[in-house]
């Protein structure tokens, strides 16, 4: 409890000192709280995280490192208060002996805390993400949402040099132009993802909400769709703007290439027309 005790001293010496005190004191709380328990509110953090969220506290923990300077500053000073002003060795001498003391506290805490953060020999995250490369089929693609899907496999990928012939597409990314270019090249052994729009379609800036207004009856297709959008003439713009003429979209399922793909081999008679 060290930490806590020098903390709360440092609170008590600012609090100590009169108006000037109690105003610094006001601000670095203000600081500890709105970077702390302020911030979790905010963001209305959610409970069973898939790993420790400590670094929300992060700045709120330089916060309470300021308590914890000044307690170990007030132990300084009431050594002091014993030794006249004018032996500035001996001083010197206390100060150096409080901080080398006080650097027992962050030195304790690794001891105490680094077997609990210790992560050699976990190889959990490396095999998930080898597993899910090794399920696939050459040339195959995943599509993964976040960090904790897409870095297992990305990992693998760029160190163990498993699943170079597949391609790992972040969904959280490819919202991105710069993500996009990078999906429509090859990289080693994978082959670029069929990507038709070219860049004056995806840059930023272009297309990034697309508003729909329902003036067909008719459904289309999700190309019918895309190629409006894409479109230069002036019967596709709204005020300027690209649009979507209907809320309602299909894919066409072409019965001869789900045959041909060989993945399904049963039911066909009840293969439907298409996707809506």
């Amino acid at each position: 409890m060290l930490p806590l005790l020098l903390g709360l001293l440092g609170m008590a010496i600012q609090i100590a000192r009169k108006k000037e005190g109690l105003e610094n004191f006001s601000l670095t709380m203000l600081l500890f709280v709105l970077t702390g328990i302020a911030i979790v509110v905010y963001l209305n953090q959610t409970p069973y995280q898939p790993r420790e969220r400590d670094y929300a506290y992060a700045a709120s923990f330089y916060a309470f490192s300021i308590w914890i300077g000044l307690g170990v500053l007030a132990i300084v000073e009431f050594i002091n208060h014993y030794i006249k002003e004018d032996n500035r060795i001996a001083r010197t001498i206390v100060a150096s002996l409080v901080t080398i003391a006080c650097l027992g506290v962050p030195v304790l805490m690794a001891q105490q805390n680094w077997d609990d953060h210790d992560r050699s020999d976990r190889y959990s995250c490396r095999d998930f993400g080898a597993n899910y490369l090794k399920s696939c089929e050459t040339d195959g693609i995943i599509f993964s949402n976040g960090d904790n899907d897409t870095f297992p496999l990305w990992y693998n990928q760029e160190v163990e040099g498993v699943g170079t012939d597949l391609r790992v597409c972040n969904l959280s990314y490819v919202q991105t132009d710069w993500y996009i270019a990078q999906m429509k090249r090859p990289y080693y052994m994978s082959s670029a993802l069929p990507i038709t729009w070219e860049q004056k379609d995806y840059i930023s800036g272009t297309n990034e909400v697309v508003w729909v207004d329902n003036r067909l009856s008719e459904p289309m297709t999700v190309k019918q769709a895309f190629d409006f959008v894409r479109s230069d003439k002036a019967y596709t713009k709204r005020d300027g703007d690209n649009y979507l003429p209907t809320d309602k979209l299909y894919i066409p399922i072409v019965r001869d290439e789900v045959v041909a793909s060989g993945l399904f081999d049963k039911d066909l008679d009840n293969l439907a027309d298409r996707i809506d």
